[in-house]
């Protein structure tokens, strides 16, 4: 449920800026949008089939690419968690480290 959170102290149209008086002021408008003048965009680029570089790799190749990387990259992350843990059951937390 949302409360109401508009302050006492805001404008409102009943009350006008003061609290008492209202804006009589004539609203301007708009030009009329009929006679404003169209806006000529360029046409849209046609899409190219052809690559620009056909040595490129494709997209699929490059997720297989990413695929690979991340789980390299998870290989590693394992490997210094197993050495870091390794290396504090070699040194007992409770001897002070050697400076």
């Amino acid at each position: 449920m949302v409360d109401d959170v508009r302050s006492d102290s805001a404008p409102t149209p009943e009350r006008g800026r003061e609290g008492g008086e209202t804006d009589d002021r004539p609203v301007p408008q708009l030009e009329n949008p009929a006679t404003e003048p169209e806006i000529n965009l360029p046409p849209p680029p046609e899409p190219n089939p052809q690559p620009s570089n056909p040595q490129a790799p494709s997209l699929e190749q490059l997720i297989a690419k990413q695929d690979q990387m991340i789980a390299n990259q998870n290989q590693l992350m394992q490997t210094m968690a197993n050495l870091l843990q390794a290396q504090k059951k070699a040194r007992p937390s409770s001897k002070p480290s050697p400076k």
